[in-house]
């Protein structure tokens, strides 16, 4: 499941087309306002399911690498609903350190070896 799609991430895809028609970075607490709306609907992945295809989705590369000081948030019908701050895209930033890292950094498998 590492670079492929989840297949409940079609489902949200399907359910809530505005905000996932690009990748930018979702409202704070989105996912409260996504599983209200996905548990009163027949659907054929479990919530939990659903949930991790929305952790992989802001986990991707391409979704930290838009996790950047000022821009725009956007809610689950996809309208402008805040602005990412400086703390969050420093927390992005070493998410991507530690994905580089995890990939490529041969003393960081060596050590994760060794816990």
């Amino acid at each position: 499941m590492k670079n492929k799609n989840p297949p409940a991430f079609a489902l949200l895809k399907q359910q809530f087309p505005r905000a996932f028609s690009k990748v930018t970075p979702l409202k704070i607490g989105i996912h409260k306002e996504f599983f209200a709306i996905l548990k009163s609907i027949p659907k054929p992945y479990s919530i939990r399911q659903c949930r991790r295809a929305l952790y992989w989705y802001i986990n991707r590369k391409e979704y930290l690498r838009r996790i950047v000081a000022d821009n725009d948030r956007i809610d689950i019908d996809g309208r402008p609903c805040g602005k990412v701050t400086k703390a969050e895209e420093a927390y992005a930033k070493n998410q991507l350190q530690l994905k580089y890292c995890a990939k490529y950094c041969k003393h960081y498998k060596e050590h994760l070896k060794h816990k």
